[in-house]
This record gives structure tokens, sequence and C-alpha cells, in this order.
């Protein structure tokens, strides 16, 4: 009976792994399968090694991300070994973290698991020997006890929420509030306070060493901070690749006293871009090597618009370019926009094979679609090849810039030539 059932268990991972592969979580499902436009099945049938890779999944990418030590490192050595069985069957090209580098997240994890407080207090200590530099070229120093940080931009509130204490953290931006599928409401009811100038008092009352500011930060509020000796770190400009975004993590991870383990979840961003890649590399090879489907990617707010290659989408979508997809990105070279309009009739007249559409309403923005009759005529709609993506998760210059990767590659991995 062990070895029936052993077999039976066996035999349904196998079955299971394809989905599971890029399983999004269940806000996702009902995001994007529940729409007559999309297909649920696939056109070919993926090799029978593919069954061997861990499952990918979404949930436990974020909670990851959100700062679980053990998940990341263990999600890190599951990458790690897909890469191996994908090279040892065939595939050229598969990439892996540097070997070096894969050592150093084992050894982080194992520093901050085993290691007693006061150890963990020496290691950090070492760190703060030296002083880390803002985006203004101004040198502070890392804070080590009785710390507590003001960061005034979501960036920097996304980064802190992931490596400290919420005690440690005076008040968040009110908008990181309300985006509970990030950061639940059980973690920001524990910051009393929100960032905005009317409980500036109660802020300076709370006497913040740090706070972390932006260019677009109003001068009354920095000048009022300088007046009250609060140190201030700027992150100038916008984070719009994972390079970028890691670099700042784990400059403000050794200012908060956190340098390991925010180098740590700077490996595991690497590691996770990595491996997604992988994945969508393993599946090129098995496509049908046709013409590669016309994408087209579209925010909406109060208008459409597409990603020039100054956002995060369009780096995002200029990475996942050399597998196969064909994205309607002329605009994807502008150096000089953000995002560029398109009007109804533009989207008619491109025509595409495949629609993505960032929204902040997923399911106004469904029915929307479902009502319009001229969408219909779209080949995408016909194909069934119309998807729908959280339009903050793309946009958003943090750590989950894994996430709006997931988001982009989970949907392409639907997608059929035509």
């Amino acid at each position: 009976m062990k070895t029936a059932g052993l077999y039976a268990s066996i035999i349904l991972t196998t079955l299971a792994w394809w989905y599971c592969a890029f399983k999004p979580t269940s806000q996702s499902t009902e995001n994007q399968n529940h729409t007559p436009f999309q297909s649920s099945t696939s056109s070919f049938q993926p090799p029978r090694y593919l069954s061997n890779l861990s499952p990918m999944q979404r949930d436990l990418i974020q909670q990851a991300l959100s700062g679980d030590v053990e998940l990341m490192t263990t999600l890190i050595g599951e990458w790690d070994i897909d890469a191996q069985i994908m090279e040892r069957n065939g595939l050229v090209g598969v990439k892996r973290l540097p070997r070096s580098t894969y050592l150093k997240a084992q050894i982080l994890n194992r520093q901050l698991k085993d290691s007693t407080e006061h150890e963990i207090s020496q290691l950090r200590s070492a760190y703060s020997q030296k002083a880390v530099m803002d985006d203004n070229e101004i040198e502070l120093f890392p804070q080590i006890q009785n710390s507590r940080f003001l960061p005034q931009t979501y960036v920097s509130a996304s980064f802190l929420l992931a490596l400290n204490d919420p005690e440690e953290i005076v008040a968040i931006p009110h908008g990181l509030r309300e985006e509970t599928n990030l950061y639940p409401q059980e973690l920001t009811d524990q910051i009393p306070y929100d960032v905005d100038r009317y409980q500036s008092e109660k802020l300076y009352q709370e006497k913040p060493s740090i706070a972390f500011v932006a260019h677009y930060s109003h001068p009354t509020t920095l000048e009022a901070l300088r007046n009250q000796g609060v140190q201030l770190f700027m992150l100038k400009g916008q984070l719009n690749n994972v390079f970028e975004i890691s670099d700042a993590l784990t400059r403000i991870g050794k200012l908060v006293n956190r340098p390991i383990k925010s180098e740590l979840l700077s490996i595991f961003m690497e590691s996770a871009m990595i491996a997604i890649d992988n994945r969508m590399f393993a599946l090129n090879q098995t496509m049908v090597k046709d013409k590669p489907s016309r994408v087209m990617f579209l925010h909406y707010f109060t208008h459409y618009s597409m990603p020039t290659g100054k956002t995060i989408t369009g780096q995002l979508m200029k990475r996942l370019q050399p597998y196969h997809f064909s994205f309607i990105s002329e605009v994807l070279e502008n150096e000089e926009q953000w995002l560029i309009p398109v009007d109804h009739e533009k989207i008619l007249d491109y025509d595409p094979d495949c629609l993505i559409i960032a929204s902040s309403c997923e399911g106004g923005m469904k029915n929307h679609i479902q009502n319009d009759s001229s969408f219909h005529h779209l080949k995408a709609a016909k194909n069934q090849q119309i998807y729908f993506v959280d339009s903050s998760i793309q946009q958003s210059p943090t750590q989950y810039i894994v996430l709006a990767y997931y988001d982009l590659a989970n949907t392409l991995s639907h997608t059929q030539n035509p």
C-alpha cells in the first residue's frame, strides 16, 4: 500500500507541475481566469523533465519578499537545483546565480538563523563601520541602538516593512495601508501614524533618527526635519530595474542596522528573476517556432497609455522579448516620456494577438472591455488572449518588482501562437 501511494503521489506531482510552475494566487486566478477572453488550455505538451522542477508559486515568492528569511533561502536552493536539472537535460543558456553569490546567501541565512542576539549585533556592527552614501552624495552612518525611522516614500517604507520590526517605524505613507495585497493590515496597524503634514508635530515627538526622503518631498518638511536634528537620506529619481532597486535596498538596509537581511533579500530578488527567466526559456524551447505573438501592453487610469523604456514595465518587457514574444513596442525606445497616450482607435489599428491591460480596478476594467463590442473584433479577443494585471504592482519600484515580472511572465506563459 505504501508503494502504491508513493507511485500515485509521483504521478499526481508530474501532472500538476505545469499548472503549478506559474500558479497565481487566488486573487490572480480570479482576475485572469474568469474571463471569456482567456484560454485555459495549452496547445502543446511540455517535455517530461519539466515535471521534476519545483513549483513556482506566487504567494511564496511574495512571502519571501516581505522578509521571510528561511523561505528566501529555501527557494534560492530549489531554483538552483531546477537550473541544474535543465542543464542536465540539454538546455544551453540556462542562468544560475554565481557560485560565490549562492554560497553567500546560504551563509547569510545561517548567520541570521543560528547566531545569538549578541553575535548578530557583532555582525551588524562590522557593517556599521562604513558610511552609507545617499543620492545627494551625503554620507550617513548606520544607526545601531534605539533607533526609529521615518520612511516618507513608498520605496523606503516597503523596504523597512520587510527588514525591521514595526515598532522601529514611526510612520508610513497612508496610501500604502490601502495596498493590503502587499502589506497586510495586521502589519500596518502596528504603525500608528501616517506620513502627512497634519501629524508632523506627533512625528517630531517620536524623535526619528533618520528620515528617508525623495526629490519630491516638500521643502518645508525637509527643513523642519533638519531643524529637529533628523538625518535625511535622499533617494533621487526613479528606480527602474532590479539593479537600482537592489542597490537602494542594501544601502537602506545597512543604514537601519539590517545589513545581513537586506543583502540576502537582494540576492533573493536576483535569484527569483533568474528563475523566472529560466522557466520562460524552457517554455520557449517547447513552442513551435512560428512567428511570435504580437503583444500589446496598456496601462489604464483615465485613459489608455503604453509604457516606454523609462518605466519598470518597459524594462521588464525588454527582458522578456528574447523568449519569442514580439511586443508592440516602438515606444520602448522612447527616452523622453514615461507613458505615451493611446486612443481607442489606435488600439484597434494595432490589432494585437495578445493584449495585457494593467489597471487598479481589474473587475471594472474587465466589464468595460467585455461591454465594448469594438474590442471583440481584436485578434486578441478572438484568440482569447486578453489579460489583466495589477497596475500598482507593475509600477512599484520596490522589491515587489519580482512580482511584476512574475505576473507578466505568467500571463505570457498562457499565450498561444494565433
